[in-house]
């Protein structure tokens, strides 16, 4: 089945070869006609492509699960060899030329052979998966299960160095973990190092995150983290930080369907819910004690002040178009600002911090509240029409909720949105985009992965800024916490994760707020993650 000319070379030998039909022409070709055209093909020197061809002529085994076995069978640098190692060495014999194997040979057809089959799992090859698993099944024929585990290429070989992470990440205390650390380390880096081991593998993602995890709890444990002494310090910390470890334990949460692999995610996760919720607590009291001072966090900004005093100075030189994606927490904004960046945007942040701006929600943080505040400038309820009358009293700027985003059919964006981007004697243009808080109802947020094209709106809107030449201002009015195991708090009257001071004494995992900032004078917060008042949601 060659096209003639034909030149052999490893390579092709085998890829033709892997086809079973090709195969089987092979085996019909008369005994001695074979061993003389193996001789012809091979030379004196070409002992793996010979191999190639005798064992091409045994069987049904596909020649490049062959060469998968015998990648482990006669691997690359110096391992121990077990007595199972050797037994399947001679019993290989069988599937070749029924004569000894030469090491260099084999190594050199194992190493073809791994590459050809690397290279077409990457490009999706449908046939991949069969030939992984006769090569696992034919080491369990000679007799050596185990040595799949060995490989760089097999799925065996994953499972296990996704396990030795595992059993390495058992630790009993963070003083523990810190002792472990070494080992930790070179177990990921053994797992980095097969060659499935892809980086955008859920799989591999969990299990990176885990081990960034790992080193979180590890510099609590070494004391070289400062405790927040202010509320601006907190929002800070965790904007830089705990965001980021919130974003992780989303990834390792739901990051495995292996129960043993679970099992040592389990307990870093656990490990993290306490650090954490000893900073919510203290963030807590800051955020109280600092509402009822009525004291302006150093360093963030409150919501109501944002267009006033973070995009009026930016708008002269800019036009930006403001997207408030409702309900967007922090974790969700480093994974959002990632894919904006992706997308040739840059990011710019404000000069005196160097980095992300934390904003302060009004209380309780409520989309009413919250978002209200932000397009008006001051505190009270409001609904959409008084947020869209604000921006045009205040600014002269359109203000785009869902129904005007809609388009027609066949297009990506209502026309009116299109034209006040590309309008350049509009100062400001803003659009609020409710998909993450739409998810919290019945959705999972948790394990959804936040980007460009799940969220209605958000690619067209950045097209459409980019191509008028406005800078875009990415913000959120709240954000959320994912459920994930909670306690229930019946209380009448109250909402998901506030309640109204009368409804009873502060209890375990709640907060007394009171003062300008809080809707009504005062209310009850649940700071504890796992804390809600009314039915169970998704977040």
């Amino acid at each position: 089945g060659a096209p003639l000319p034909f030149q052999p070379d490893l390579v092709s030998i085998l890829d033709l070869l892997d086809d079973a039909t090709v195969r089987a022409a092979w085996q019909s070709v008369p005994a001695e006609m074979r061993t003389d055209l193996t001789a012809w093909f091979s030379g004196e020197r070409n002992g793996s492509l010979a191999m190639a061809l005798d064992a091409a002529a045994q069987g049904p085994v596909s020649v490049l699960a062959l060469g998968l076995a015998l990648d482990v069978l006669w691997p690359e640098g110096a391992l121990d060899e077990t007595s199972d190692q050797v037994l399947a060495r001679g019993r290989i014999e069988t599937h070749i030329s029924g004569r000894p194997v030469d090491a260099h040979a084999a190594r050199t057809y194992a190493s073809t052979a791994r590459s050809l089959v690397v290279r077409m799992e990457s490009l999706g090859d449908p046939a991949v998966p069969d030939v992984m698993q006769q090569a696992e099944a034919l080491l369990a024929d000679l007799g050596w299960q185990q040595g799949a585990q060995w490989s760089t290429v097999l799925p065996a070989g994953l499972t296990a160095r996704l396990r030795a992470l595992a059993d390495a990440l058992q630790f009993t205390s963070s003083a523990d973990l810190l002792d472990r650390m070494a080992n930790v380390e070179g177990a990921l880096t053994e797992l980095l190092q097969h060659d499935l081991a892809r980086p955008h593998d859920k799989r591999i993602e969990a299990a990176r995150m885990a081990v960034r995890l790992a080193r979180w709890i590890c510099t609590h444990e070494a004391g070289t983290t400062a405790v927040p002494e202010s509320l601006g310090a907190s929002l800070a910390d965790y904007l830089d930080d705990g965001a980021w470890v919130d974003r992780a334990v989303a990834l390792v949460w739901d990051g495995t369907t292996d129960p043993v692999v679970a099992a040592s995610y389990r307990t870093v996760l656990d490990a993290v819910a306490a650090l954490r919720r000893a900073q919510d607590n203290r963030a807590a009291q800051l955020l109280a004690e600092a509402t009822h001072r009525d004291e302006a966090p150093t360093g963030a900004v409150l919501i109501e002040h944002v267009l006033e005093h973070v995009v009026t100075p930016i708008a002269k030189s800019h036009r930006p178009l403001v997207i408030l994606l409702d309900g967007m927490s922090a974790p969700v904004a480093t994974e959002i600002a990632e894919a904006v960046a992706a997308d040739t945007w840059v990011e710019a942040v404000p000069e005196g911090r160097g980095a992300r701006l934390p904003v302060l929600a009004a209380l309780p943080t409520l989309t009413k509240h919250s978002r209200t505040a932000f397009f008006t400038g001051e505190l009270g309820d409001g609904a959409q029409a008084a947020e869209r009358a604000a921006m045009t009293s205040r600014f002269g700027a359109p203000l785009f909720h869902k129904d005007a985003l809609r388009a027609p059919g066949g297009e990506a964006l209502n026309a009116a949105v299109i034209a006040a981007i590309n309008d350049p004697k509009i100062a400001v243009v803003g659009a609020v985009l409710n998909t993450i808080d739409d998810a919290l109802d019945k959705q999972d947020p948790g394990g959804t992965r936040w980007g460009l094209d799940n969220i209605q709106h958000l690619r067209h809107l950045l097209d459409a800024a980019a191509l008028a030449g406005r800078a875009v201002v990415l913000t959120s009015d709240h954000g959320h916490v994912v459920e994930r195991g909670s306690e229930a708090r019946p209380t009448p009257g109250a909402d998901a994760r506030w309640r109204s001071s009368g409804t009873g004494p502060v209890a375990d995992g709640e907060v007394l707020v009171r003062g300008r900032r809080v809707a009504g004078g005062e209310a009850v917060l649940a700071w504890r993650e796992d804390l809600r008042y009314t039915s169970l949601r998704s977040g």
